[in-house]
């Protein structure tokens, strides 16, 4: 009888061998992702992913969720104490913040919380960053397929600032200023210059760094044919902010630039507009329809005629 029920086991074991296994669903993350999100940046991704519900703590200088989302800090200083209590899963930060507190290291250790570090300097950050913080917020692994909404996102952000034909011949040499009291430009490495060259246009200073601050005798040696104000809710251009701007750049006693001069100059007031984010998607829209209204440059002027 043993023998019998041993076979008929045997049997029954061997069968199951051949049978197809049936492909297991994508297993459920253990416990939903609860963000503390120290990136205003990334929270502006995180809500053109439809992902903000995951969001449990926010940046002290957040300007997209409600006050409703406790504020955990900055940089600066982070409030522990709220961290604590929120108990995330996960703490987003980019990797262009300065050196990470003891202070936040242990507590992560303690309470098993997972330190996200994203770069965030790059324009070519901007959609990798997109593709990490969908598969962060739904969970899954940094191999699991995107979202069909992070996928759009992604290939919206790459489309907006793809090259522009003609462009170059009408922005010419293109000077970004990121304030006017004191005049400050964006220079090489940031995100601003590198959307105005990727659109196929010439930013100038060619050196420096990421911020450059200046005089307004730098503004007349430079004498740029274009000028981009990224001035963050600054009042739009038909309540005369532009002038406004454009009046506070000039040297007393001197001409206007000759951007100035020949109207090749515009206005970028999104109050996001310093987060490397989608954002950036909007200012390249701005850039290239405001230019591709302007002639073109007459010939000797530009790029290759001046230095």
């Amino acid at each position: 009888m043993r023998l019998a029920i041993l076979l008929v086991s045997a049997v029954l074991l061997a069968g199951c061998e051949r049978a197809p296994v049936p492909e297991k669903p994508p297993a459920e993350p253990a416990t939903a992702p609860r963000l503390a999100v120290l990136s205003p940046a990334m929270v502006i991704l995180l809500a053109d992913l439809g992902q903000t519900g995951s969001i449990v703590g926010r940046h002290g200088f957040d300007l997209t969720l409600p006050d409703s989302v406790p504020s955990v800090g900055d940089q600066a200083g982070f409030d522990y104490e709220t961290l604590a209590r929120l108990a995330p899963t996960d703490v987003l930060l980019e990797t262009s913040a300065r050196d990470l507190p003891p202070r936040l290291l242990q507590l992560s250790r303690e309470r098993s919380w997972r330190i996200r570090a994203i770069p965030m300097l790059r324009l070519d950050d901007i959609p990798v960053a997109a593709a990490a913080l969908d598969r962060i917020a739904r969970g899954v692994g940094d191999d699991a397929p995107l979202s069909d909404r992070a996928r759009s996102l992604i290939d919206d952000l790459n489309a907006s600032w793809a090259p522009r034909p003609g462009l170059a011949e009408r922005l010419g040499r293109t000077l970004i200023l990121v304030a006017v009291s004191p005049p400050a430009a964006a220079g090489p490495g940031s995100f601003h210059y590198q959307l105005v060259a990727r659109l196929g246009g010439h930013p100038i200073p060619e050196r420096g760094s990421p911020y450059i601050a200046m005089t307004r005798e730098d503004l007349v040696r430079l004498d740029p044919d274009s000028i981009v104000l990224i001035l963050p809710g600054a009042p739009g251009v038909a309540a005369g902010g532009q002038q406004e701007a454009l009046a506070r750049l000039t040297p007393e006693g001197q001409p206007a630039l000759r951007a100035a001069r020949e109207g090749r100059v515009m206005l970028i007031n999104d109050r996001l507009a310093h987060t490397p984010s989608s954002a950036m998607a909007a200012a390249a829209r701005v850039i290239a329809s405001t230019a591709a209204a302007w002639p073109p440059l007459p010939p000797g002027s530009g790029p290759a005629a001046r230095p």
